[in-house]
């Protein structure tokens, strides 16, 4: 029936037989039902919501759900419905470390952060260490350092060293070192290593503690100079006052050799018997051989006048030393003391001189 105020009253049902029914002037808002047993709306042209009985059925749901303030809605399986909050967590599968702001090591018990994600890869300190590489205890070990300033002592005897290498990086140690165990290595590629002191007395000392000692050891590695151009020591204070050549030859500023002979380090002083004889063999010694310094097969080595200790030692025993060099026994002569003995055969030399001009004058 169509009423006079325009509207239309039904006695019966509406088929619109799957239509769409406009709702507004132009015709974007309407509502559609189809053969799916389904619902659309659509508001201003754009479809907002299917309507089916299923969702009609949560809306139900949510609609008789009680409004309590920090209450949740979460499904039960079946319906929505309302949980308090520690039930819901339940629910959620999460535990009492979700209410936390904060957590402490009371609260963790999770698996261990590996080294990747910023962690150690442990749950302790000694398979923490292992995992960064590093020692154990107080004794930490790395298989390399870069520092540019070690801070950290030892008691009162500064830095204490062990079987460390610094290799090519710089290292600024304000105390003393002290290495107890191991090789210290101080290595520089291309660059030279400075030792530089500044205190009344001796700049380096060199201390070898060990119950069979040696001293230092120069050792070229690479080359065998053996020549007056290259040295195994050089002495300088601006001028140079002595050379060790790599060839074993000394030179030094003023030419003066000497032994240290006070009195007072002596002790049962008695006049010398006569060197004559021994200084005569060692003179004819000396001109018997003309010898090559290299033990090495070499054409050009060069000759100079000299003994073999072996020789010498045939003529005054104590002359000649024998020593371990380059792990074999080795004898040497004592320059010095051949020198006191030519000297006193000089002397005696002198004294028949003077006997024989006395008695032609």
């Amino acid at each position: 029936m169509l009423n006079k105020d325009g509207g239309v009253t039904l006695a019966g049902s509406l088929d619109a037989n799957g239509n769409e029914l406009i709702l507004d002037a132009d015709g974007n808002t309407s509502i559609t039902a189809d053969t799916n047993d389904q619902i659309d709306f659509r508001i201003g042209g754009v479809d907002e919501l299917s309507l089916t009985a299923a969702k009609a059925d949560n809306l139900d749901d949510l609609a008789g759900l009680a409004h309590t303030d920090g209450n949740f809605i979460v499904s039960d399986g079946t319906n929505w419905v309302v949980e308090a909050p520690a039930t819901a967590r339940t629910s959620l599968g999460l535990s009492a470390l979700a209410t936390k702001s904060t957590i402490n090591d009371d609260d963790w018990s999770g698996t261990d952060l590996a080294l990747a994600n910023g962690g150690t890869g442990a749950s302790d300190a000694s398979t923490a260490r292992t995992n960064l590489g590093l020692g154990t205890g107080d004794s930490p070990t790395f298989s390399a350092i870069s520092a540019n300033t070690i801070s950290e002592k030892t008691a009162d005897n500064g830095v204490t060293i062990e079987g460390v290498s610094l290799r090519d990086s710089g290292i600024n140690v304000a105390g003393d070192i002290v290495r107890s165990t191991g090789d210290l290595w101080i290595e520089a590629s291309a660059a030279n290593i400075n030792l530089e002191g500044n205190q009344v007395g001796q700049a380096v000392t060199v201390r070898n503690s060990n119950a069979t000692p040696h001293g230092m050891v120069v050792n070229f590695t690479e080359a065998a100079p053996d020549d007056n151009t290259r040295y195994f020591l050089n002495c300088t204070d601006g001028t140079t006052r002595c050379y060790i050549w790599s060839d074993g030859d000394l030179a030094n500023h003023d030419g003066v050799y000497g032994t240290i002979s006070d009195k007072k380090l002596k002790q049962d002083l008695a006049l010398s018997g006569s060197q004559w004889d021994d200084v005569k063999k060692l003179a004819a010694a000396t001109k018997k051989f003309r010898m090559k310094s290299d033990i090495k097969a070499d054409a050009d080595a060069t000759q100079k006048l000299g003994w073999t200790a072996q020789d010498v030692e045939a003529i005054s025993p104590g002359l000649v030393v024998t020593s371990p060099m380059d792990g074999k026994d080795t004898k040497w002569i004592k320059s010095s003391i051949l020198f006191t003995k030519a000297v006193k055969a000089l002397g005696e030399a002198l004294e028949r001189i003077e006997a024989l001009e006395a008695k032609l004058a």
